[in-house]
């Protein structure tokens, strides 16, 4: 469908990309870092909201 190029997509949350047979290890430091940072404003906004 798309050729060659790699497509990643999402309806809600955060997203990584990585090699299906990658372990925790080769994960990007920089894509966990961002679902750390997500996480927490999620958890954040759902302690405002609901208390």
């Amino acid at each position: 469908m798309f050729g060659s190029a790699q497509c990643v997509s999402g309806s809600v949350g955060a997203l990584l990309q990585s090699p299906s047979d990658a372990s925790m290890q080769e994960m990007s430091e920089g894509d966990l870092e961002t679902v750390r940072r997500y996480a927490a404003r999620v958890a954040e906004v759902a302690t405002r909201l609901h208390g």
